[in-house]
């Protein structure tokens, strides 16, 4: 008896020790592939792929919500190729789910993980009859969630039956808040891109001279108006020195004003600027300090 018992004991913790590095592994696999994907739709397929074959799941899909039609598209879908479950594929990636119906949708509607330990013991539609009939048993569903919205629906299927995993659920959990974090912030910076090219493309026609410089007074960027007052093209400016562009005098006429704008200052002034190239101009000027840097 006690040797059963220490053997019993030994088993348990090697086990628990296996599903200790599974999930490490886990959670180390989704960071890189997030880290190293330039969009969700990249980033999606490689993550259900990793995390099926780490935790010992035989398919796995990613469903995204659609406010305007209110429901859920499956929007990727993976399987092991030892198992065929072409027919349950083709009716996932042609169903859609409303709030509340189905699995997908249950876990869109509740915000919550949901996990069946067994699939032919619940009632039978279209989608869980496919499921049944080419083999498969378990399901698990988990929400992608930014703050408290679910933004799409993971899910993972077994071909053998499960018992809920409390510690998985919290790894899905984290991983769902992971996916929802890095679809915001590329959403963000899709919005910022957007934001500056429309920027940009007002300040290269706007007819007022535009210009930026770094503290070292090298330009950043200038608009066509400034690039024609000098005679050049922007291309010709950007990156260069202030005073190789406008010339010693000139930069000799501003340097207090540039001075003072160094400062963090605003500074407004007139001038008889004799720039390089095209001469003596009267200049109506504004300076603004960048407070980014």
């Amino acid at each position: 008896a006690t040797l059963t018992l220490t053997a019993l004991l030994v088993a348990s913790i090697i086990s628990e020790r296996r599903r200790l590095e599974q999930r490490l592994r886990l959670k180390d696999a989704v960071s890189r592939i997030l880290a190293e994907s330039p969009a969700i739709m990249d980033a999606a397929p490689k993550i259900i792929q990793v995390m099926c074959e780490t935790c010992d799941w035989q398919v796995g899909a990613i469903w995204n919500t659609n406010r305007s039609s209110n429901d859920l598209t499956c929007v990727e879908f993976w399987s092991t190729p030892a198992v065929n479950v072409a027919q349950f594929e083709t009716v996932t990636r042609q169903s859609r789910f409303r709030p509340g119906a189905g699995l997908p949708g249950r876990v869109w509607h509740t915000g919550k993980p949901e996990w069946i330990t067994d699939i032919t013991k619940i009632s039978s539609v279209q989608r869980t009859f496919m499921a049944t009939q080419e083999g498969l048993r378990a399901a698990l569903g988990f929400p992608i969630k930014l703050a408290d919205e679910v933004v799409g629906v993971m899910e993972c299927f077994s071909l053998e039956p499960r018992e809920p995993d409390k510690e998985f659920l919290e790894i899905v959990g984290s991983i769902g808040a992971q996916l929802g974090q890095f679809m915001e912030r590329k959403r963000a910076e899709e919005a910022l891109r957007n934001s500056e090219a429309q920027l940009h493309a007002v300040t290269k026609v706007t007819p007022v001279m535009l210009a930026q410089c770094s503290r070292d007074l090298r330009y950043l960027f200038v608009n066509r108006a400034y690039a024609e007052m000098l005679s050049l093209k922007p291309e010709e400016i950007i990156g260069r020195p202030m005073v190789d562009i406008i010339g010693t005098k000139a930069y000799e006429a501003i340097r207090p004003y540039v001075e003072k704008v160094l400062t963090g200052v605003p500074v407004e002034y007139d001038e008889d600027v004799p720039l390089r190239r095209v001469g003596s101009r009267t200049l109506r000027v504004v300076y603004m300090p960048d407070t980014d840097g």
